[in-house]
């Protein structure tokens, strides 16, 4: 039911889809802790819309909640807020529709893992928030969930994240 599709991105059990034209995000899976963001926490087989999200430019599926980054620089997340995962200390019920990440902006990318999601700015650097398991956020954990730059290359190019790891490629020196 989805066609105009320009990005996929899939977690454990959801996947989400990022349409070009206009930016809207689907999700479906089998979450149901609000991180297909329908404004629900059930699951759905089939693409939900994303509860008034537009203008998406990257989208990240992660463990149990999702993230996306809009044209004009700013961060969304929504789903389970275990471990700041949404920018917040970390606790309370799931959030089923897209809260705006505080202290990210000029965002280009996201990505998303286990128990944290970061962003790439369009200067290279790259914010992430959340758990940090074995270092996968690459610097210090910011103090209830908050963004905090990571230790990683300032000039990214791409961004990406495993369950408990990210990875950055940075411009050639020299």
């Amino acid at each position: 039911g989805l066609s105009g599709t320009t990005t996929l991105s899939s977690s454990n059990a959801h996947v989400c889809a990022l349409r070009g034209q206009d930016g809207a995000v689907f999700c479906w899976g089998a979450f149901s802790d609000g991180a297909l963001g329908g404004g629900n926490t059930l699951p759905a087989q089939g693409p939900v819309q994303v509860k008034g999200l537009t203008d998406a430019i990257s989208v990240a599926a992660g463990w149990s909640h999702s993230c996306a980054a809009r044209k004009d620089g700013t961060v969304w997340c929504w789903g389970s807020p275990v471990a700041g995962k949404l920018g917040t200390a970390g606790g309370g019920a799931p959030v089923s529709a897209p809260v705006q990440i505080g202290g990210v902006s000029g965002a280009v990318s996201v990505t998303a893992g286990f128990m944290y999601s970061c962003a790439r700015l369009a200067s290279g650097a790259a914010l992430c928030w959340g758990g940090a398991e074995e270092h996968a956020l690459g610097g210090p954990v910011g103090p209830g969930g908050k963004p905090v730059k990571t230790t990683a290359a300032a000039d990214g190019i791409d961004l990406k994240s495993g369950a408990s790891h990210s990875c950055m490629v940075s411009k050639e020196k020299g």
